[in-house]
């Protein structure tokens, strides 16, 4: 993969997950360009290059993802914390099922990129969440119902395999750009 295209698009992405995502809402439920990103990456790239590049893009979800609040106990603690890691680790797991999955998968059809968003954001919501869950055990967080936020994010993911759709064929047509060789097992020469 080519870093710095990678570079460029993992900041296009933040760009639109911070400036479009809340525009295009529909009742606070906002698609994740982050997550298409990383399906698109998981798809194409190699099985190293696909985890390490999702957990770039989960460590930039991380920064950008809004502080939790937390209960004050103490005075002298703050009363947010910017958490990293949750997303961090979520998009390396689902990056990694992606890889698994792939061989299964026609990678440029766009109900494959559908579908894999409904599959990796799946898991990637749940570690989110049961990181947060055990996280709030010992530093409790105002608000934080685990279960509460499982139908919202559902939603989301609904929202962003819909966008998938659409941003399946230019991500297929830009994957020359980041470097992306695809495979033909009938291409393959065997040397004896």
């Amino acid at each position: 993969m080519r870093w710095p295209i990678f570079a460029i698009a993992a900041y296009l992405a933040v760009v639109l997950q911070v400036g479009l995502a809340p525009h295009v809402a529909v009742r606070d439920i906002q698609p994740e360009f982050m997550l298409l990103l990383a399906v698109f990456i998981a798809l194409s790239a190699p099985i190293r290059t696909a985890v390490i590049g999702c957990g770039i893009l989960g460590l930039l979800l991380d920064l950008i993802a809004s502080p939790y609040p937390l209960v004050q106990t103490d005075p002298r603690s703050p009363a947010a914390a910017t958490l990293i890691g949750p997303y961090t680790l979520g998009y390396m797991a689902g990056a990694y099922l992606v890889v698994q999955l792939r061989p299964m998968l026609f990678r440029q059809h766009p109900l494959t990129v559908a579908a894999m968003v409904l599959v990796a954001g799946a898991e990637i919501h749940l570690v989110v969440l049961g990181l947060l869950w055990v996280r709030h055990w010992y530093e409790p967080m105002q608000g934080f119902i685990a279960s509460h936020q499982l139908i919202p994010r559902a939603l989301g993911l609904l929202y962003s395999a819909a966008i998938g759709l659409a941003f399946a064929y230019p991500l297929s047509w830009a994957a020359p750009l980041f470097g992306f060789q695809t495979a033909h097992p009938s291409a393959r020469t065997h040397r004896g």
